[in-house]
This record gives structure tokens, C-alpha cells and sequence, in this order.
């Protein structure tokens, strides 16, 4: 089934969130940048969970079921660590990282570049130089405002502690170079909340907690070939 379909059948809520951030997982799982199991994952962006679940199902990681909105760590056996309550998720990956010296992959929204447990785990993991690999879904939108932040001091952040930053878009162009490496790289990926669904992408709040019903089916054809 396509991913419209995919959601209709499992009723995931979260729509918008988790097609911001569904192109670049593709590219990220498919061809194998990160492979669970071999590597350490860590979600500080674990809702939008219906993209995670549509690609790993896709790629044979986890059965076809319902799982949780937001997915646990405990649900599934290769996430090592899923924040649920947003905004450690980049610690935690510091220490898991520290424990077993794996490639650790942490995925985050660029809202929790707010959160100060974020920027101190952005300070020691960039002065320690670990093997940390940071996607930041960079739509520049939360659900009751706008991003409060900008792209200048984010990326100089980063950068002043000792990471490798990269810039793109769903294209992807430069994740894999970023990934070959190591040591810290944060890739900051330019996405747009509910991109690939006119409907849902131009009034992304109504959609933040609605499933898509039957009759709503009709909305696209653009994600038929994900």
C-alpha cells in the first residue's frame, strides 16, 4: 500500500509532522546511511511516527501492525531511545554513543534548538568529537508558533562547537557525504509541515491531530510513488 493508504488503514494522527520528515528517512533507511542493529538510533522526534513505521515496513524492519502514536523504545526493538517528552534525546544519544562507540543516529524537530538540555548536549558532544550523526527537521513551525530561533545562530552554534554542518532540502544532496564521516555532523534539512499534501500543508494545524478518513483519499496522487 502507498503511504495514504498506510495511515487510512492504521488511523495515525500527526500527519503533518510526520510528512515534513518522511522524504529524508526514506533517503536515510533505503540506502542505508543509518541500518538498525548496526548503528544506535535515537528519536527526539518520535511522533509524526506513521513515517518511520511506513518505511520500516516497507524495508522489513517490523511487522505490518498498529503501533503506538509516538514511537517507544520498547515497542521497537532497535530504537535504543525515543523521547517522548521532547528535549533529551541528544544527551541521551551522547551517553548511549559513550557506552558502546556505535555511529549514533538522533533524529529531532528544530523546535527543541529552544530547549537548553539541547544545547548543552550540542556543547559536549561537539568538545568530545563523538560519532553523532543529528537530522533536524527544519520547517521552522510549531504547533502554536512560529520557530523562535533562526537558521544563522543555529548553524554558528553548531559550528562554534566543533560540528560539521551541512544544509539541504528533502533532495538530500550531501547527507550521505555527512554520514560517511567521523565524528559530529548535524544536517539541518529544509522541510515544509505536511509537504506533499496541498490540503494538509496549507493548514497544518487542523490536520496536527486528525487522521485521514475514506473520503479524504482523494486529496493527492503526489505521495502514490514514495
Amino acid at each position: 500500500m502507498n503511504y495514504l493508504e498506510f495511515i487510512r488503514h492504521y488511523q495515525y494522527t500527526h500527519i503533518p509532522s510526520a510528512l515534513s520528515q518522511i522524504y529524508y528517512l526514506n533517503n536515510i533507511f533505503v540506502n542505508k546511511l543509518v541500518k538498525p542493529y548496526r548503528d544506535n538510533i535515537v528519536l527526539g522526534k518520535p511522533f509524526g511516527h506513521s513515517a518511520y513505521y511506513y518505511i520500516w515496513d516497507k524495508l522489513g524492519y517490523i511487522s505490518p501492525q498498529k503501533y503506538a502514536d509516538g514511537v517507544r523504545h520498547l515497542e521497537i526493538d532497535f530504537v535504543d531511545f525515543a523521547d517522548v517528552t521532547i528535549g533529551n534525546a541528544l544527551g541521551v544519544a551522547s551517553g548511549i554513543e559513550m557506552g558502546n562507540g556505535k555511529m549514533t543516529y538522533v533524529n529531532i524537530s528544530d523546535s527543541q534548538l529552544q530547549m537548553g538540555a539541547t544545547l548543552e548536549a550540542i556543547q559536549f558532544i561537539g568538545r568530545m568529537g563523538q560519532n553523532i550523526k543529528l537530522t533536524i527537521d527544519y520547517n521552522g513551525e510549531q504547533l502554536t508558533s512560529g520557530l523562535l530561533t533562526d537558521i544563522e545562530a543555529d548553524t554558528e552554534f553548531f559550528r562554534s562547537n566543533g560540528w560539521l554542518v551541512i544544509q539541504t532540502d528533502n533532495e538530500c544532496i550531501g547527507m550521505d557525504y555527512g554520514f560517511s564521516l567521523n565524528g559530529p555532523v548535524v544536517v539541518f534539512v529544509h522541510t515544509e509541515k505536511g509537504e506533499g499534501i496541498r490540503e494538509i500543508q496549507s493548514d497544518f494545524e487542523k490536520w496536527h491531530y486528525r487522521p485521514i478518513g475514506d473520503e479524504e483519499m482523494t486529496m493527492t496522487k503526489e505521495l502514490s510513488e514514495l
